[in-house]
């Protein structure tokens, strides 16, 4: 019906609901071939047939059939498109839908119209607040509060529901004795440092990628940067399974304890087979969120956490397999969680951009290989801290490597919240400045910095309140569970200042700094936190203590690097190089 016209992505950014209607923008026009015309601030808008469209940057109104008669105001894109007889059924936005809304409740130009219905003489555009309002005058403390709260509590769930497939193994196994409980957290540090970190770390990309390419409305290349990452971490995957498969025979010329590294090696040969699904898992989910689809994940871990904690009390105790049963369970859970995801978008209709598969996700990984390259390092670095120092404290004795399998699990554990509140400021930042919002995409990052120095400033509360009754979650021996109680509130200040870490870090990606933020990170880590973690440790003899005080140190170098770099930073030029930007094939 309508007629083939180019797309000049320098001029303006639109989302397009259907491949049956393309627009022609030239910066001051819309032109297309019928009947009739409406003057929107010195550009125009003409369509076919019976029905033309106004447009006020994110708001619609839409005529009715014949002239002169009444035309009511659609006041989303997505409700015009919704119900108008030419474009085919899609997904309406809702309050509930993350970054969309704060588009269509503050449009670029701050105009609200009237709902009410009014005939051909009334003025197009009503203009009911004054000339000098500026957009970012929308965004108050209050509603980006929400937004970021509204984003971030659904990622928060997902994160500590999946963290809870390995620490139902831990505590499952960490019943049965010292000596299991070592291995399981052995096994468990390294399937983090050598598999799922990197898993992590390369999906991570797509926070970036396909938040980019669906807010600029270009869905299709949202499916062909997922078809991408599928492919990527299937080649990823083969090398996991292949170290991990050998990890029985490799781990006893690691470790001290031989009886440990025997049971941390079969655990790990174990679980290596439900790498492919947890992966498939990780990108899909990553895929499904860039959409502002965040339901998804707490509702398929929902599922499946459960099922996995009822697996490992099944095969651990009821059926008498002992430590083998805990990775049995994961390794089934991690094939359960794909099938379970697919089966939600799929009846669920909450894919709207899957184009099938495409030989365009064959070429140009470059742009997605520089960005999760960055990702693996920074989160392996922080993977590193605590997993060489697991490692570290298996030499000092058992019963510091207890301790130590406690305090990391209980990192792991809280150290989704903070993350998190990092992916939903990266998001959030990014798609203010896309918008030219650069007050507000600022004020967002202020909420952010608050939420995160609350959410450390409570874990410091919490931990050191509750270090008793969660060291006997763990360990029955009293021994191990008074050293966990003396180190907690030095791990709790170690994660006041991490909270803070990821919330800066969340600033950074959301500017268009990820190399930065990774470099940061990494760096610190290296020259600082490890030599300080093994000096403390084993030079000056202060054990466990010295593994924290260390870590500490390190999470204290890189906020002060991060916050110089960002102090450095010209917030106008980010704005002015956020909104120039264009979508990466």
């Amino acid at each position: 019906m309508s007629s083939p016209t180019d797309f000049d992505r320098d001029s303006v950014r639109i989302h397009a609901p259907s491949h049956k209607y393309r627009a022609a923008i030239d910066e001051s026009f819309f032109e297309a071939e019928e009947k009739h015309e409406a003057t929107i601030n010195e550009s125009f808008f003409k369509t076919q047939g019976n029905h033309g469209a106004t447009i006020n940057e994110s708001f619609f109104e839409a005529e009715g059939s014949g002239a002169g008669g009444k035309r009511p105001v659609y006041r989303t894109f997505s409700e015009h498109t919704s119900t108008h007889p030419d474009f085919p059924p899609s997904r309406v936005f809702t309050d509930a839908d993350p970054f969309v809304t704060s588009i269509e409740k503050n449009s670029l130009k701050g105009k609200h119209l009237k709902e009410e219905a009014f005939n051909e003489e009334t003025p197009l555009i009503q203009n009911n607040e004054p000339e000098d309002r500026r957009p970012d005058e929308h965004i108050t403390w209050k509603r980006e509060t929400k937004d970021i709260g509204r984003d971030t509590l659904p990622l928060i769930l997902s994160a500590l529901l999946e963290c809870s497939l390995s620490t139902a193994s831990i505590i499952a196994v960490g019943r049965l004795g010292t000596i299991e409980l070592g291995a399981a957290s052995v096994a468990s540090m390294l399937a983090n440092f050598t598999g799922y970190m990197i898993y992590y770390g390369l999906t991570s990309a797509l926070d970036t990628l396909c938040v980019r390419e669906f807010d600029n409305g270009m869905h299709h290349l949202v499916s062909v940067h997922f078809q991408r990452m599928l492919y990527l971490l299937l080649i990823v995957t083969v090398p996991i399974i292949v170290l991990w498969s050998f990890a029985e025979q490799i781990l006893p010329r690691v470790l001290s304890d031989k009886e440990v590294a025997s049971l941390a090696g079969r655990y790990l040969r174990i679980i290596a087979w439900g790498t492919p699904g947890f992966a498939l898992f990780e990108s899909g989910k990553r895929y499904i969120q860039a959409q502002g689809v965040y339901s998804a994940s707490p509702y398929v871990l929902g599922v499946c956490a459960p099922v996995n904690a009822f697996l490992n009390w099944l095969l651990v105790w009821k059926c008498g397999l002992g430590f083998v049963g805990a990775p049995i369970a994961l390794t089934i859970t991690d094939w359960l969680l794909p099938c379970t995801l697919f089966l939600y978008v799929y009846f669920g209709s909450h894919d709207d951009c899957w184009n099938g598969f495409t030989r365009r996700a064959l070429s140009n990984w470059g742009p997605m290989m520089r960005i999760a390259t960055v990702n693996v390092a920074a989160v392996e670095s922080e993977s590193l801290v605590y997993g060489i120092t697991t490692l570290a404290s298996s030499y000092i004795g058992t019963r510091a490597l207890a301790a130590q399998t406690v305090l990391v699990t209980v990192t792991n554990i809280i150290w989704q919240v903070p993350y998190s509140l990092s992916v939903s400021t990266r998001a959030r930042v990014s798609n203010l400045l896309v918008l030219g919002l650069g007050d507000a995409a600022w004020k967002a990052c202020k909420i952010a910095t608050s939420v995160a120095f609350g959410v450390g400033s409570l874990y410091i509360f919490l931990l050191s309140l509750l270090r008793y009754p969660i060291a006997k979650i763990f360990s029955r021996e009293s021994e191990v569970i008074e050293l966990v109680a003396q180190v907690m509130p030095l791990c709790a200040a170690a994660h006041f200042v991490e909270c803070l870490v990821l919330g800066v870090s969340g600033i950074l990606c959301g500017i268009g700094k990820q190399a930065e933020a990774g470099y940061l990170q990494t760096g610190m880590f290296a020259a600082i936190a490890l030599p300080l973690q093994f000096g403390l440790a084993f030079g000056l003899g202060w054990s466990v203590w010295g593994l924290w005080i260390g870590a500490l140190s390190g999470f204290c170098a890189i906020l002060a690097a991060q916050c110089l770099f960002l102090y450095q930073t010209s917030w106008e030029k980010v704005v002015q190089q956020a909104s120039e930007s264009l979508s990466v094939d």
